[in-house]
């Protein structure tokens, strides 16, 4: 990935953890800049409007997607868990979603069944009926 698509920031996290959570920068900011990349050649066109589409929220008005991990102490596992979370949606958007088809009607060979239902219904129910001189 270019140096130029991606930087990452740090600034002190919030939650428990003493005097570690106020004195240190520990959360990890990703911003992936998803127009440079594209136009530096390394995303390709599609998987730019996947990625928008499917993170939406975390994508602003300058197409930058903005990741940001706390979980850790640390600034480097902070850092690594944002650059996995970028890896993971990337992977998801390259894929192309299957093409859906809508099947609309009812096919030839349920048709086909019922009327043979049918008739076979119709001859159960002919075989009943009282015999006369005429169908002799």
């Amino acid at each position: 990935m270019p140096a130029s698509v991606a930087r990452v920031q740090f600034a002190r996290s919030g939650g428990a953890g003493g005097q570690n959570v106020n004195k240190v920068n520990t959360k990890a900011e990703l911003r992936f800049d998803i127009g440079e990349a594209v136009r530096l050649g390394w995303l390709a066109d599609d998987v730019a409007e996947r990625l928008e589409k499917a993170q939406g929220k975390r994508v602003n008005s300058e197409r930058e997607l903005v990741l940001t991990s706390t979980t850790h102490r640390r600034q480097q596992a902070n850092r690594d868990e944002c650059y996995e979370k970028l890896a993971d949606m990337l992977e998801k958007a390259r894929v192309p979603p299957k093409k859906r088809n809508m099947k609309t009607g009812i096919s030839q060979k349920t048709k086909d069944q019922r009327r043979e239902q049918k008739r076979l219904r119709g001859a159960v129910k002919n075989s009943r009926k009282r015999v006369t001189d005429k169908d002799w």
